[in-house]
């Protein structure tokens, strides 16, 4: 049944609207920043990219060697080659060696691990780059919470910009520190384990270990030792393997996250207008004349007569009136006639009461007076 309520002003009757409630879509959602959602974006490969580096390699040792000689009559030859693979928890160590002699080829192969504990420089910059590793992740996990918070206008975009940067700083710490400290460990147990002196044993006086991140050496063999003659060649090279060049990567996409959540606009945070609700269109009755009603015909106003003041009342009887009081006399100045001793004519002055000196008013000269 339709309602109608009417109008004091025109008369007529309007049909009451039924209540409307928006959607929650309509006013309660935010705008979603394109920055923002690009940036948590990069922070999920930031957290991946770290967590593979727990996983790979992350220096690189790759040995060959191509040798002949004689042991005790019997000539043979030697190719070989090895590879360590330097993790964050542990070392691999793969080496494939062929031994040829005139009847007999020997192919053998080894795959050992090693986990720093007898080197000590080597395993305390392996754990320290492990724990840096470990605080990035945490702080991406942090990042990636601020920043899905802002997308969704829950929080400001602060929280956001100051944890991408502190994982910024951590995620270029990390791939400075290892391609600074490692070389120079190796280097330092290179010394302590008396590898020199071994390799002039055997005539690989010339092999040495350079404290870079990326090297090479060969060294030429010719020796005797214990009845066996050797001469050949022996090549070496390192680098960094696939978990620093990840590390690497990491830090790159730390950049644009950052990047992209500080350029984001402050506004991003807004609630979207509200949407104005369409009501159903409902007819209307037909529209009545308001009725007529007679109007009166006044007359101008009139203006009252005017009065003429009235007398002030006349003063009761035994009470005088207050007297009026009366204006003191005025009294002109006294005012004398001097001749001016210049020019020798008169002028008045106002008589003085002591010596003065005037200037006389036609000629300008000074003259003293008295009384």
């Amino acid at each position: 049944m339709q309602q109608y309520s009417t109008s004091p002003y025109q008369g007529v009757q309007i049909p009451q609207q039924p209540m409307y409630t928006p959607p929650m879509m309509a006013s309660g959602r935010p705008k979603i920043s394109p920055k923002r959602a690009t940036s948590l974006f990069f922070i999920i490969v930031v957290l991946v990219l770290l967590i593979h580096t727990l996983f790979f390699s992350w220096y690189y040792f790759e040995i060959e060697m191509d040798m002949e000689g004689e042991s005790y009559g019997t000539p043979f030859t030697i190719n070989g080659d090895a590879e360590i693979a330097m993790h964050l928890r542990e070392s691999e160590i793969k080496t494939s060696v062929i031994g040829q002699t005139d009847d007999v080829t020997d192919e053998s192969k080894d795959y050992d691990t090693d986990d720093y504990e007898d080197n000590d420089e080597i395993k305390h910059v392996m754990d320290v780059t492990f724990f840096l590793v470990i605080i990035a992740i945490i702080m991406g996990i942090i990042s990636a919470i601020f920043v899905t918070l802002s997308l969704f206008g829950a929080i400001s975009k602060i929280g956001g910009v100051i944890s991408l940067i502190i994982l910024l700083i951590l995620s270029l710490i990390i791939p400075l520190y290892f391609a600074i400290a490692l070389p120079a460990a190796i280097e330092e147990n290179w010394d302590e384990s008396n590898i020199t002196e071994s390799y002039e044993e055997i005539g690989m006086e010339d092999l040495k270990y350079e404290p870079t991140l990326y090297g090479s050496d060969k060294a030429k063999i010719d020796t005797e030792i214990y009845g066996t003659t050797m001469e050949g060649n022996y090549e070496w090279s390192w680098h960094p393997d696939i978990g620093w060049y990840i590390s690497l990567i990491s830090f790159i996409s730390v950049l644009i996250a950052f990047s992209l959540m500080a350029a984001s606009k402050q506004e991003n945070l807004a609630i979207a207008p509200a949407v104005q609700p369409q009501y159903p269109q409902q007819p209307l009755p037909p529209q009545q004349p308001p009725p007529i009603q007679p109007t009166l015909q006044q007359s101008p106003p009139q203006r009252p007569p005017l009065q003429k003041p009235l007398p002030p009342p006349p003063p009761k009887k035994g009470i005088k009136p207050p007297p009026t009081p009366s204006k003191p006399p005025t009294t002109q100045p006294e005012e004398t006639t001097f001749s001016c001793p210049h020019c020798r004519k008169p002028f008045t002055v106002p008589t003085p009461k002591q010596n003065v000196v005037i200037n006389c008013p036609l000629c300008g000269g000074q003259t003293s007076i008295g009384p």
